[in-house]
């Protein structure tokens, strides 16, 4: 919910899109900063980009920012030092 009603304060006040979907990615980067720490992990393993040249519209995109795009990452990155593997749930 703060997710959205950012987005609706940024789109009223005319930030743009761009803007946007970086100021999410960094959101939710805190929100749950395990997952996003793996993305950056598996970004730079598998597809040879840094974090910080990783689209945000890619990231936050449902094959990344969603419970099956995080299993998946958790899954190719396993081995790394430092990753745990998850369980199928999200601990709620």
């Amino acid at each position: 919910m703060a997710a959205l009603g950012y987005i609706e304060l940024a789109v009223a006040n005319g930030s743009a899109e761009s803007q946007i979907y970086k100021d999410i990615l960094a959101m939710n980067s805190f929100w749950f900063p395990d997952t996003y720490v793996e993305m950056a992990v598996y970004f730079q393993r598998q597809q040879g980009l840094a974090w910080d040249k990783v689209d945000p519209k890619v990231a936050l995109s449902k094959d990344y920012s969603s419970a099956q795009g995080a299993a998946k990452i958790n899954q190719a990155i396993q081995g790394v030092p430092g990753i745990k593997s998850r369980g199928g749930s999200c601990g709620a």
